[in-house]
């Protein structure tokens, strides 16, 4: 079982931060380990007919190095 904490709408994994998008969505951002390479996985989640928790195709798989860069620039345009 991951450990977890919540603030301000946001739950903080082992793994990462899960963000509610919307009533039936959710964002999961976590650092991830794919064919030997480490990622910074930033994916949409939906909840299935059962209640379970998938991933779907939305999102972005980055080097830790360019999710950086990715988070330094949503950072400034969010700020203009």
């Amino acid at each position: 079982m991951t450990a977890t904490t919540e603030k301000a709408g946001t739950r903080h994994t082992a793994g990462g931060q899960v963000f509610a998008k919307n009533a039936l969505e959710q964002v999961r951002v976590e650092r991830t380990t794919f064919r030997g390479r480490e990622y910074v996985n930033a994916r949409i989640w939906f909840q299935d007919e059962r209640g379970e928790w998938r991933p779907t195709q939305k999102g972005l798989a980055l080097t830790p190095e360019l999710a950086e860069q990715v988070a330094r620039a949503m950072l400034e345009v969010a700020g203009e």
